[in-house]
């Protein structure tokens, strides 16, 4: 059976990656601040970090994707503490701000109809963790941020619908939009490159 050349290749580079990586913390060591770009589930970004002492970095960065569970743009502003406990391993701390924007066209009794427009908007600020890996090769690296999660702490939301429209309507857009502010979301896996100075 043949393998293809891309898969060949991928797989040197995985059983390679602890050997490459076996000096990340002392480079890591040797950095002040960092760039970087990220990719997966949870949206497309960038960041910006600054090193500190106990192999530790603060991150600044941003998201933004347009598929996240109905959300017709979702938007998140993240600050968060990483700690590295191993050559490679990290885990990650932080808050966050979320700002996404939900439409949906559903039954109104009122017209009879599922052609309705409603709309609402959520503003929540949340508490997150994520655990991942990070490897160093100089200046560059690479990384995935695997599993995580982000509870809200606050959040706000306003909503709009057709007029006129029947309370029950109203109320049960509002239940939704209240049960989507509130709900707890997965930081799902992200991939990261970047460059360290």
């Amino acid at each position: 059976m043949k393998i293809p050349l891309q898969c060949s290749l991928l797989m040197v580079l995985m059983a390679s990656a602890p050997a490459l990586a076996e000096p990340s913390f002392a480079i890591r060591e040797q950095k002040t601040w960092m760039i970087e770009g990220h990719l997966g589930y949870n949206g497309i970004g960038a960041g910006i970090g600054i090193f500190l002492p106990d192999d530790a970095r603060l991150d600044i960065n941003f998201s933004q994707n347009d598929f996240e569970q109905g959300s017709d743009s979702n938007t998140v502003y993240k600050v968060e503490y990483q700690m590295f406990t191993a050559n490679s391993f990290y885990v990650s701390l932080g808050v966050n701000h979320r700002r996404a924007v939900y439409t949906d066209r559903i039954f109104w009794s009122e017209f009879h109809r599922f052609d309705a427009d409603a709309r609402a908007e959520i503003e929540a600020t949340h508490a997150h963790f994520s655990i991942g890996n990070e490897w160093s090769f100089n200046k560059f690296f690479i990384g995935g941020e695997w599993f995580g999660l982000s509870t809200p702490l606050r959040w706000q939301y306003k909503t709009e619908y057709p007029t006129p429209a029947l309370q029950s309507d109203i109320d049960r857009w509002n239940d939704d939009v209240d049960r989507a502010a509130r709900r707890t979301h997965l930081i799902m896996p992200n991939l990261y490159v970047g460059f360290a100075f």
